[in-house]
Order: C-alpha cells, then structure tokens, then sequence
C-alpha cells in the first residue's frame, strides 16, 4: 500500500504495482519452469537424452501461454482508492492492463469501512489459505465489498487501508 496523497480534503491510496504483478507472474512461471525441467531431465537420463526436448518444449509453451493469460486476463493489477470531502466522493478504480473500472461512492453514505474474514482451506502440507475482503457498510444496510486479500500479509495492507479510511472519515 502506497500513500499518494493525504490531507484534510483528500486521501488517495494506491494497493499493489505492475512491476509487482510481472514480477509475480514470471516467479511462478519460473518455478513451475524449473519444476517440469528437472522432472523432464530426471526422465529424459533414464530414457535417453533426445526425448527431453520433445518432451521439454511442449510444456513450456503451455506454461508460457497458462502465465500470459493470467497476466492478460487480470483486471485488478492496481487499485486506487481516492476519498474527496470537496466532491463528497469515494472513488475506487481498479486498473488493469489495458482498460480500468470506476466505482462510486458518496462519503455521506458511508457507515464503517471494515475487514472481514471470508473463509479458509487447507491446501496441504500445512498450509492454509485464508480469505478476507475490505468493505463498505452503508448507511442504507448494504454491505460494497472492494477488495480481496489471500493470506495475512495481505490482511495487514487490507487494515492499513481501513484504518486510514475510518481516520479520514471519522476523525479517529
């Protein structure tokens, strides 16, 4: 999470980056790189060495394109949450690679900006994945879910962010 701007008529917040996302998407494309290509290797020994490339080749441009359609499919690489007191305006905008969706919001109708736990499930090997969601309660019951946070790192910058809304809101 990114301060922009803070004062006393405007908050702006910036959560995650582009070079965070490609640097992400080409980690786990080189892990599962590394993965396939020592389990090919380990065959392609046993067998004979011509077989790996036949093998080898195949399963990285698969790999490749899995990593670019995730990469050209993601709509929220970036998220901007802007809060205005001048134009009375929650503005959330999610950009993605080539296109960026609008939400808004008026401050009045804002009740409490909170955290909350999703769900969870065990992925194995002593792990857990953990989901929560940083909501809008509205003064009209109605529950705006913004964001998404897997894991508790992510949980963390999702309560810096409504710490930093209920202080800009609410003056605590």
């Amino acid at each position: 999470m990114k301060i922009l701007t803070k004062s006393e008529q405007a908050l702006i917040l910036q959560r995650g980056t582009k070079a965070e996302f490609l640097v992400g998407t080409g980690f786990v494309m080189f892990g599962c790189l590394l993965i396939v290509g020592g389990l090919l290797w380990e065959f392609s020994t046993s067998v004979g060495i011509g077989w790996w490339i036949c093998l080898f080749l195949p399963t990285t441009v698969w790999l490749l394109w899995l990593a670019l359609r995730r990469f050209l499919s993601n709509k929220r690489i970036v998220t901007v949450y802007t809060l205005n007191k001048g134009s009375n305006q929650a503005t959330i905008e999610f950009k993605g690679l080539g296109q960026s969706e609008f939400f808004e919001l008026p401050l009045h109708e804002i009740r409490t900006v909170e955290v909350r736990f999703l769900d969870s499930h065990y992925i194995g090997y002593g792990y857990t994945h953990v989901r929560f969601q940083l909501c809008f309660l509205t003064r009209s019951g109605r529950e705006i879910a913004l964001d998404q946070a897997i894991g508790m790192l992510e949980r963390r910058e999702l309560e810096a962010i409504a710490r930093h809304f209920r202080k800009f809101l609410f003056n605590r």
